[in-house]
């Protein structure tokens, strides 16, 4: 998502089954360098302050810990 305005962004995972996940919070490009929050265990949760800009949120999940049940992904950007 593009924000316009500097601000708190805050990302929430929820109703996550399998292990090894991660939740990952880019700025600009969705690489490693650009990684501006994460969250490895449960809960997964990240706050940030940021800047005008793109956005992008990576859910991971290790390969072989797959699972079929949905979860729910909330961001917020004030």
């Amino acid at each position: 998502r593009y924000v316009d305005n500097p601000g708190r962004i805050t990302v929430h995972l929820t109703s996550y089954v399998p292990q090894d996940g991660q939740l990952h919070l880019y700025y600009g490009t969705p690489s490693g360098k650009s990684r501006v929050g994460y969250a490895g265990v449960s809960p997964y949760h990240i706050d940030y302050d940021g800047q005008p800009g793109q956005y992008y949120i990576l859910v991971y999940t290790a390969p072989g810990n797959g699972s079929s049940t949905a979860y729910i992904l909330r961001a917020h950007f004030q």
